[in-house]
């Protein structure tokens, strides 16, 4: 059965509606989570239209649409695009989307077919699993990925789990089953004209580091970071941040000052090691939230009651290259004050 191809440059809703043979819309219109800043690649992010038998419609803020057929097909419409753009045959293409679909869980073809249709992925990498660590239900890991898509301001899609524990958070140490399938991905999206997005949690930025060592040639396009738990040493964490902002076009995090999960790390919280290190490492925007709590939904409501800019946050200068604080005279006020990669506490 021929499977209809993406339609990235229809204009006009009316050459874009579905057949009246398509079956009625399950969801209206998803334009994904408020916060994009206008004329930032959020807010490129297409609304989508899904029916009942899994066919997708995608418009984009730009008045361009595109198509994905229904569920069965997504495994053939993935292969087939695969195949066009890398000039391969399709069994062999049909391999490697099976390869990295069965990594990504029972919708796996899914996720790669809607990247390949949009021309974006948002990959969600989660932190440690509780103290003792282990796989997430799939209802935790869908939590994760909804509190994720919130604070990045983009609907996340593959949400790849962390079965590390809290000895692993202690030392960040990368989970290399997370790490594994983030290298896939990014060789996938990469190979087929994908832009990656990423957003993170704690202890899921040492796979992204890890797997950014080892493909040092790949290319993001927006990463979002939450209380993020690096490396104890801060020339070590700043390496780490430093790989992550070198591949991406631009990367912000959002931190707790008094995070009490990355107090028991070797990190010892973020104004030790964490603020001075994003800022060392040219993170563009550094959100710091006058909170404890290290929860995604916690860091949510934190964020939602202080606003999306606040006197604690620090911005990059495109002329100079410097990350500083907004406001010297809030961390002043605080007793701490920022100098040369650190944050110094003034009795």
């Amino acid at each position: 059965m021929q499977v209809p191809q993406p339609l990235p440059n229809m204009e006009g809703p009316e050459a874009a509606e579905p057949s009246a043979g398509v079956a009625a819309p399950r969801d209206e219109f998803e334009a994904g989570p408020a916060g994009a800043a206008p004329g930032s690649a959020n807010a490129a992010e297409p609304s989508t239209q899904v029916f009942d038998d899994g066919s997708r419609l995608y418009r984009f803020p730009d008045g361009r649409t595109a198509s994905l057929p229904s569920a069965e097909h997504h495994h053939t419409f993935a292969a087939q695009q695969l195949a066009q753009r890398l000039g391969i045959d399709e069994n062999t293409a049909s391999t490697r989307v099976r390869e990295l679909a069965s990594r990504l869980g029972p919708n796996g073809d899914t996720v790669l077919a809607d990247a390949l249709a949009t021309g974006r992925m948002n990959v969600g990498l989660a932190g440690i699993s509780g103290p003792t660590g282990g796989a997430r239900s799939a209802a935790d890991l869908e939590a994760t990925r909804a509190e994720l898509s919130r604070l990045s301001g983009r609907q996340v899609g593959p949400m790849l789990d962390n079965p590390n524990n809290a000895a692993n958070a202690f030392v960040a140490s990368a989970n290399r089953q997370q790490q594994e399938t983030l290298r896939q991905l990014l060789d996938f999206n990469r190979d087929a004209g994908v832009t990656t997005n990423v957003s993170v949690h704690s202890n899921g930025v040492n796979a992204l580091s890890e797997a950014l060592r080892e493909r040092r040639e790949a290319r993001l396009g927006q990463v979002n970071l939450v209380d993020v738990n690096v490396a104890g040493n801060r020339a070590a964490a700043t390496e780490q941040l430093q790989r992550i902002v070198q591949a991406s076009d631009r990367t912000s995090l959002t931190t707790t000052a008094a995070d009490m999960a990355l107090r028991l790390s070797r990190a010892d919280g973020p104004m030790r090691t964490l603020i001075g290190a994003a800022a060392a490492a040219g993170v563009h925007h550094i959100r710091v939230l006058a909170g404890s709590e290290h929860g995604l939904a916690d860091v949510r409501e934190q964020l939602e009651r202080q606003g999306r800019t606040g006197p604690l946050d620090f911005r990059r200068d495109p002329v100079t290259g410097n990350t500083s604080p907004v406001s010297p005279q809030s961390w002043a006020s605080l007793r701490y004050q920022y100098n040369n990669g650190r944050m110094i506490y003034v009795p």
